[in-house]
């Protein structure tokens, strides 16, 4: 059933950017196709157990890193490109560092969390009305 969702969701993608091709920052979607290979290899080799979880999560957290220079001063794309490129990286390590019942930890994963909403409504609004 997770190839089934890995499927999906790079043909939902492809047709995004099939859609949306001609638009600034059209070829995100292209990227976010992409990624089916990289999740898949990821569920093989028993490294993730959920892919729409981490399917979602890793295009969130990319399109973090690109989007704000679509819809943000240089300056403050910068700085939330960077917050945005460690926010994953340190839930993982506070996680394994301090354990899954951490306060830190739930700190962190809430603060990720918040983050890749923020990341979702971006790239809504990189979309143009018709995501809005």
């Amino acid at each position: 059933m997770d190839v089934v969702w890995e499927v999906l969701f790079a043909l939902g993608f492809l047709g995004l950017y099939i859609w949306r091709r001609k638009t600034k920052g059209g070829w995100i979607w292209l990227l976010f196709a992409l990624f089916a290979p990289v999740v898949h290899v990821a569920l093989t080799n028993h490294f993730i157990n959920n892919v729409p979880l981490v399917y979602g999560m890793l295009c969130l957290w990319t399109a973090g890193m690109i989007v704000p220079w679509y819809r943000m001063k240089k300056s403050v794309a910068l700085g939330y490109t960077l917050l945005d490129l460690v926010s994953w990286p340190f839930a993982f390590f506070t996680g394994m560092q301090y354990g899954g019942f951490s306060p830190r930890y739930a700190i962190a994963c809430a603060a990720l969390f918040l983050l890749l909403g923020l990341n979702a409504v971006l790239l809504g609004r990189l979309g143009g009305k018709w995501m809005q």
